[in-house]
């Protein structure tokens, strides 16, 4: 069974909705065990569910989001692997400072008994600065 690019983008948008709301246990089932997550430039950010739910948990944790906005959702599909594509914006406080942010997150999801687990995490800043 291969997902639609429907599916793909629900997938995505589901991983987006649970770390905003803090949804822990549930994010962790849509992450496979051993996902990679790197960041701009390829860097390695983490491997592994644990280390993929920590990075969301920190920025939840660390930041009060004031504004957030997601577009341009995109997917492709192959037999058994599906890429999805979005962009976003964000506004937050961090450390008393007022922040904005932009860039994209890109997932590589892998059919696995009829499910769609994320197994690679792009995430890449457009614009990252002050929102004095």
């Amino acid at each position: 069974m291969n997902p639609t690019q429907e599916e793909v983008i629900a997938a995505t948008k589901r991983i987006s909705q649970l770390w905003r709301a803090a949804g822990w246990e549930e994010l962790a089932n849509c992450f496979a065990e051993g996902i990679v997550q790197v960041g701009p430039r390829f860097k390695e950010l983490g491997r592994g569910r644990l280390a993929a739910i920590e990075s969301y948990q920190a920025f939840v944790t660390g930041a009060h989001l004031t504004e957030y906005h997601e577009k341009d959702f995109r997917a492709e599909v192959w037999s058994g692997f599906a890429t999805a594509v979005y962009e976003w914006q964000m506004r937050y406080v961090t450390d008393g400072e007022r922040r904005f942010s932009s860039g994209t997150d890109q997932f590589l999801f892998q059919e696995v008994d009829g499910r769609l687990l994320a197994v690679w995490r792009f995430v890449d800043f457009w614009d990252d600065r002050s929102d004095q």
